[in-house]
This record gives C-alpha cells, structure tokens and sequence, in this order.
C-alpha cells in the first residue's frame, strides 16, 4: 500500500504525510465534521482527474480484425491495448496463432464524440516477423504492430500502458474498470461499478459487463494500472461441474445460446503472472530488447490534440527507448541517439497517454462486417480499395455482384455497397455522408440494405452470429428421430380420389367438410395452428358423438402477427394457446405434444414444418400452407361476386390435395403418431434466443399491370387409379428429386416460398439447385417464382444464385408466395411442405407427394402459369425502406410485419 501513497493507521489506511499527486488529492475527497452531507454506504466519490486519465488511456486500447482479408473484412474481432511503443497485448483465442495474426489489424480510435460523430480511425498492421509470443494456458499473445498505420499515424501517437509485475494492484471488494470494444462496436468503459470478487494465483474475477468482442481487453484498478487482461466469462455449474442455465437448475447444453448460461462473473489474467510468464521465456536479441522496452520505458504524456482527418496539425509526442534513442513525433518526425546514453531504467508512471482526438471533419464508417458465407469475392484488390474509398460515404462492407436496373437483374457485375438504410441527399448531408460515386474504377456501383445477417451480426457481435452460423449445418446424428418401424414409403399405385385446390381461392371451403367428416379420430402435424376459425371447427368436430380423439403434434409457439394491428393474422392463437382452447372443450378427447426442436437433440433439427391431417386412417389433407389466417384465410374469392384481386394480395398462395385412400392415409398416420409418441412430455427444446424483426412489407401489384387478368381456380376432383409417392424428411427427399428433376425433357416450373443459394458445406441443398441449374443449361426451360420478401436478401441470394450458374432471368418474385411445388414436363408434379433450404430438405419434419399424373401436373401449371403473368414480377423489392430489430414490447409499426429473427436467418 505504501506503494500507493498509503499507510496503515488505527483509522485504516490514509495518505502518507506530504502532498499527495493530484490524482490522489482528487481521489480523497473532502471531510470534515461541519460537512451535513454524508457518505451513503461506500464512498463512490472520484474526482475529475480519474475520468480524465481514463478517457486519455482508452486511446491505448484497440479493436483487433482477427484474420482481416483484403476485402476489408475479419472473422472476428476482438480487444487489445498498447503495452509500449511497439507492443500490443490480447487473448490467445484473439491472435495467438501467428498466421492469423499476421493477417490481422489493431484500429486505434474506433470510438464516438458525445455528438455521436467518429473519431479519425487508424488500422495498423500485425508485424509478427517483428515479435509474437503466446501462451494458451494463460490465454495472451504479445504481438508487435507496424510502427506506423495505413493512414501514416505513429504508432507512439496512441500511448501505452505499463505492466507492473509487482503483486498487490488488485484487492478483492476494490473497483475494477474496463476499456473495450463489445460486440465489435465502438469503444466502450464499464466503469466503477465492478467489483473484484475472488483474486487467485493467475486469475482474478469480477463483476465488470462485457460482450463477445471484449475478448482482449485491459483491466485497471481505480489508480488506472492494468491488473489483468481479460480474457472470458464464469459460469455457475452444478456438483458434476456440469454449465447451469439462468434458472440454476437446468444442465445448459450448446445450442441453447451463452444468453441462457447463467453468468456468475467475468475473468483476468493477472498482470503479475503474465510478466513472470514472459520475462521467463527465451527470445532472440531483438525481441528481447522489445520485452526490455516494455517492461522499463520511460515514456510521457503530451498535452497537444491529434492529427484529424482534413490536415490538422500533428500531435507532438516525445519518448526515449530503452536504448537511449529519444523520438518526438511532431509534424516532422526525428529520432536521433545521444552519444552511449545508459538504456533508462527509471520505471515510469503506470500508463501514458497523449489526449483524446478532434472530431472528425468526416464520419468514417460504422462497424464493418465480415463478408458472409457465399458471397462472390472475385478481384480483391478492387474490393479492398473500393471497402478504403467508400469508408466515407457510411458504407458498411463492399462485395462484387451485379447491376439491377429498375429491380430487374442483369448480367452486369457491380460493387454492392451495404448501408445501414438509403436515404435521400438531404438525410445523407445531415449525417455527414457524402453520396456515393455512380462508377469506382470502371464498374458501377449500387446501394443495398443491410440483411438479417448483417443486422444480427450487429445485434450480437460476429462471435455470436458465428455461432449461429454453426448451427445452419447439423448432422443427421445429431438429433433424436427415428422413423417408425416397418412403414413403407415407396411409390403407390392404386386407385384414390384425389381432390387438389389452391388458397386462398378455395382452401377453407374444401378443408371444413374433410374436418367436419371426422367420424372417429383426427391425427394432425402441424407447424402453426393458430386460426380461430379452425379452431371452432375441431372443437365442434371433437363434441360430435362417437368422436374419439384427436391428437395434435407441433411446435409450442407459433409466428403471429402484431395483437395491436390489423393484420390478417391478428387475432390468431398462439400454438400453445390453441392446444389449452382445445383441452379445454375437448378434455380428454384432446391430447397434444410439442415436439422436441433443436440442433442437438432435438427430435428434428429447427422446424416441425409438416403441414398433415389424417382423418378415420382412411383419407388425409397434406398442405404447403398452415392452419392460419394467413394460410387458411376464413374465405371464398372463388365465389365471390364480383370477384377482386385483393385476396390474391393478402392472403398465401398455397398447393393442397386431399387424397382418400387407407393405405397412404395409414402411413402418414403412423409417422405422425411417431412423431407423438416420443415426444411425450410436451416440452420444446430450447432454441437460440434472438429477438423479432421488423420488416417492410412490399406493396403488391405496384410494379404489375394496372388491371392484370387474374382468376381464381375450381378444385381439380378425380377419382381413379394414380401413381403416388409420399417423401418425407428427415426420412427421404433430396435423391428421389434429383432423380425427378434429372428427369425433365422441356419444360421444369417451381414455385416456392425459398430458393436459396447454397452455402459452403450445405451439400444436399446443393445438388438439388445444380441440378436444375445443369437441366437448364441441357437447354430444359426454367421458370421459377420465390416469395417476394426482403430486397437485400433476395438480391444478395439471387447474385448466389447467378454466380452459380443458373439465368436470373428465369426467376421470377411474388408476394405471398407460400406454396411448396415442382412440375415436370407437366407430366409429374411434387406439392407439400419442403422449403428449399439446407434444413427444409434434409433434418426438418416435412411432408411432400410425388405425383405421376400428367392431368394433375398440368392443374397445378396452370395456375403456376397464371401467378408468372398475373402475380409475379422480375423486380425485387425497392430496399427504401430497412429492417430493423424490434425492440421489446413495440407495437408493430405501420407498413412493417414482425418476423422472427430465427426465421429469416435460417429459414425451416
């Protein structure tokens, strides 16, 4: 303590005799018995100096692009701060392997003014040639940077910090203070109100708030020295040393997102152990002579501004080595050695920092982003340059697409430039931004929004956007399913009646009279059963005498619309709700199970997609659409008279068949009540928990004709011998349509709600785009309709899906768009739940027929016909307007529909 400027008296420790420095005098407070106000409990006064020295050493701590391409982007990222004039210190898991580190970056500055303008950003490169020592047990590395940044700042310009190896800087019950970069964005302090809790040999814990990002940062006492580096979090765990949820009892596994751990406190490396660590290791001359520097520099504050964006002056800085080489760093800078000057060995104050920056005459950009998986990176010195040049005009990340004109693609390569949101000049000239060039080195540059990916990226770091990636790519051993035994799913031929509609035209119409026919038992999976007039239909269904049961697999909560708005799904049930409505009336003739979703250990990976009713073991309704408002709407267009367009705008396009025939009927029974029977206890497994987001709708028919010819289509009803094959994930889907697909001669038409690009290891999902991509190459006619839904996604997915081989000019977008079809040659046609995503055709619970039935394909090309020239468009969205997170309990807005991140990110 005595170090400190302390001695030990009856009263406790006070300063020693003397003035104290004016940090410590500030620190001290005031006393004295004629003072009425007191202190409440500890006293927490400080004086204007700590905030002072500590916004001057945040200067010294950096956000580090771990693996930073040329593209402009980074893995990760993570925190390190200066420990002398050329070495930076941060985690092992940050830069410990030196290949990785030598293509990484340390930005200095990455901060904001209290006006919310950026500081002048700098980003300096790793030199490990120079030093790089590392120690995954004690999780550090020490990495040299370049001594001067890509923008021409020194180095020394930044300050560093002093690491004291001598023990005693942390006392337990003392406040400790962060400085960080949390989820990789601007520079950040937990401050004061941060407790040490526990001091152990080479670690220390505490209570300070930090975020995936923070990885790296420094720890300081009150006094401003570092007392460790921080480096992860602390988690309660049960007798076994098993990880606990929040609750304190629930055993957390992986999937269930580090939200739900329950965090006890936050852990350092000591300072102390790190240089014992260090100083023991053997290093060459030259690194020697930089661990030297660092542990004995002398070094001083300066008193003048940075250099800012624009010209200004450059700040003076001065410094001697350990060597005896002195350097000022003026807007000359000279280095010059004094005859054979002893190498300093006076220790200097804990840390030096030079002042905070000027504002910025320009806003540099918001967080940059890694490029997402998929992307087309192509020339990626154009994309480092062009990600450098467009830093000013608010540009979060560049990539290399394609030009659209009016909505519609073309074969053109652009730059795409993510913004978090297009604005007008004016909102460009309020925030600074500048508009950005029509063209950069020849090739045209256009504006996107930001994606549900970048947003999320955003919201939760890259460490946790990473995570969820992860969980994009489960395996099959993964999860719990298991088919039930002895059930054939091979090809029928038989004689059936087959009644196949659309909705909205006729969905509910046909669908009452095959619930209100239930003599016995209704067996339904269902993903979202929330309609209240389907509700009442079973209720009224289950009261009927001699009714049995019913028994109902789905997930627990279903995706609702706003209860506050008006939207078409407004008054719908929630999933769990419903199944409470229907125990209620129905008592014991109703049972339920909500089936076990996760990709570890769930019974199917994300999503009970099924969309199946089995009723008396002798007819069965499979679907595209759910037992919603959205889906099964409480409507007759066909009957309408006059009729309108407006259904056809509000309400899904859905394929149903209803198909009467015992044997099929008891197969899908039979896996439906499979999927019941282990999933007994009614509970879902926990899911990553991400927040809603608010997208914007897009308005239908504004980029259509004026009066387009629409029509609404009579059910097709046949009864007769048909040729049909159930295919069921996770059971078998992706070869048999590889085989169909392999199959066209002409013509192939798909509609769907997704079409996505595959992404790197999405095999199954892969072979089914190439191999239409390969038919339509062959010379095979292609047309495809996906659901018009987000601007940036869709164009960033059809960019995919044109650097992928297949012509943009074969897909077309339509709103409302919820359908699941395939046609062939209008000869055979698949129509049931499947999205075409990685999930939907391979670990989700999905169910599709396979008809051979050129009458039938040719019902459903019809109508595919119709929506392409009536509903559909080759323009995406306009992207004016940007999503956005929802934030907890907000009303939907106006022109918005709210949508589960989880949804849109990984879509079942």
């Amino acid at each position: 303590m005595a170090r400190r400027g302390l001695v030990d008296t009856p009263a406790g420790y006070v300063f020693a005799s003397g003035a104290p420095d004016t940090v410590s005098d500030e620190l001290a407070g005031a006393s004295g018995a004629e003072v009425l106000e007191r202190i409440m409990g500890n006293n927490d006064l400080m004086g204007i100096a700590f905030l002072e020295q500590g916004m001057r050493l945040s200067r010294t701590v950096c956000r580090v692009w771990v693996d930073a391409t040329a593209a402009g982007g980074a893995a990760a990222f993570g925190t390190g701060f200066l420990v002398s004039p050329s070495l930076m210190l941060t985690n092992h898991h940050v830069l410990g392997d030196p290949e990785v580190a030598a293509r990484s970056l340390a930005q200095f500055d990455y901060a904001l003014h209290e006006d919310g303008s950026p500081y002048p950003a700098a980003l300096f490169e790793v030199d490990v040639d120079r030093f790089h020592l590392a120690d995954k047990a004690l999780d550090f590395a020490l990495v040299a940077l370049k001594p001067n940044s890509r923008e021409g700042r020194p180095l020394p310009e930044y300050g560093w910090n002093q690491l004291i190896a001598d023990e005693g800087k942390a006392i337990e019950a003392q406040y400790s203070n962060i400085i960080q970069h949390p989820a990789a964005g601007y520079k950040q302090l937990a401050l004061r109100e941060n407790r040490i809790v526990d001091i152990f040999s080479d670690y220390l814990h505490y209570t300070a708030d930090t975020l995936g990002g923070s990885s790296g940062s420094p720890v300081f006492n009150d006094r401003w020295e570092v007392i460790a580096l921080h480096h992860s979090g602390v988690w309660a765990t049960n007798a076994a040393g098993k990880p606990l949820c929040v609750d304190g009892v629930t055993v957390w596994r992986p999937e269930m997102g580090e939200d739900q751990l329950k965090w006890l406190y936050n852990e350092g490396v000591r300072v102390s152990s790190l240089v014992r660590f260090i100083q023991a290791q053997p290093v060459g001359a030259s690194r020697k002579e930089l661990v030297e520097e660092m542990l004995n520099m002398v070094a001083r504050p300066t008193a003048s501004a940075p250099a800012a964006t624009g010209g200004r002056q450059a700040e003076q800085t001065a410094y001697a080595n350990a060597d005896g080489v002195a350097t000022w760093t003026i807007p000359l800078r000279i280095s010059m050695s004094i005859g054979d000057t002893a190498p300093a060995r006076v220790r200097p104050p804990a840390a030096v920092a030079p002042p905070l920056p000027e504002v910025a005459a320009k806003a540099p950009t918001r967080p940059e982003k890694p490029p997402n998986a998929g992307e087309h990176v192509g020339d990626a010195e154009l994309l480092r340059e062009a990600q450098q040049a467009f830093g000013r005009y608010g540009a979060l990340k560049v990539r290399l697409g394609y030009e659209f004109r009016d909505g519609v693609i073309t074969k053109n390569r652009a730059l795409v430039v993510t913004v978090a949101e297009k604005a007008s000049m004016t909102t460009l000239r309020t925030l600074g931004y500048d508009r950005l060039p029509d063209t950069f080195r020849g090739m045209p540059v256009q504006v996107t929004p930001q994606t549900p990916e970048d947003i999320m990226a955003e919201q939760l770091g890259p460490a946790g956007h990473e995570r969820l990636a992860s969980f994009a790519m489960p395996r099959a051993e993964e999860i719990t399913y298991k088919p039930p035994a002895g059930v054939n799913l091979g090809r029928v031929t038989d004689r059936m009646k087959v009644t196949a509609h659309v909705s909205p035209d006729v969905g509910w119409p046909t669908l009452a009279p095959f619930l209100s026919a239930t003599r016995r038992r209704l067996v339904v999976g269902m993903y979202d059963f929330g309609a209240p007039h389907i509700v009442k239909a079973t209720e009224a269904m289950g009261k009927k005498t001699g009714f049995q049961k019913f028994t109902l697999s789905m997930r627990e909560h279903g995706s609702l619309g706003d209860p506050e708005g008006d939207g078409v799904k407004a008054n719908d049930y929630d999933n769990a709700d419903a199944a409470k409505e229907l125990a209620n009336q129905l008592k014991a003739k109703f049972e339920c199970a909500f089936v076990a979703q996760g990709l570890v250990n769930g019974w199917i990976a994300k999503a009970y997609h099924i969309k199946v009713a089995v009723r008396d073991s002798s007819a069965f309704w499979i679907s595209s659409g759910n037992w919603q408002s959205s889906n099964q709407p409480d409507v007759a267009p066909l009957n309408d008279n006059p009729q309108t367009i407006e259904p056809l705008h509000t309400y899904n396009r859905e394929w149903h068949a209803i198909v009467e025939h015992d044997e099929l009927a008891k197969t899908f029974e039979a896996y439906l009540l499979n999927d019941f029977n282990n999933n007994p206890a009614a509970e879902e497994a926990a899911q990553i928990p991400l927040p809603d987001l608010f997208v914007p709708i897009e308005l239908p028919g504004l980029d259509l004709e004026a009066t387009p010819a629409f029509r609404y289509f009579e059910p097709f009803i046949d009864d007769r011998q048909f040729s049909v094959t159930p295919l069921l994930t996770p059971d078998r889907f992706v070869e048999p349509v590889v085989e169909l697909i392999n199959r066209a001669q002409n013509e192939i038409l798909l509609q769907n709600q997704t079409f996505a690009a595959p992404l790197d290891g999405q095999d199954e999902l892969a072979q089914l785009i190439d191999a239409i991509i390969g038919q339509q190459n062959r010379g095979v006619k292609v047309r495809i309709i996906i659901r018009k839904f987000m601007a940036a996604k869709d164009r960033q997915n059809l960019e995919m899906l044109a650097d992928r081989g297949l012509d943009p000019a074969s897909v077309r977008y339509q709103i409302n768009s919820h359908t699941k079809g395939l046609i062939i040659d209008r000869k055979e046609v698949l129509l049931g739940s499947q999205n075409w995503t990685q999930l939907g055709v391979t670990l989700n619970r999905d169910a599709s027929l396979l008809f051979e039935d050129p009458a039938l394909a040719q019902y459903f090309a019809q109508i595919f016909d119709h929506d392409w020239n009536v509903l559909a468009s080759p323009k995406i969205g306009s992207g004016k307007t940007a999503t956005r997170v929802a934030r907890a309990n907000e009303a939907t807005p106006p022109g918005f529909v709210r949508i589960s991140a989880a949804d849109v990110l990984n879509p079942p």
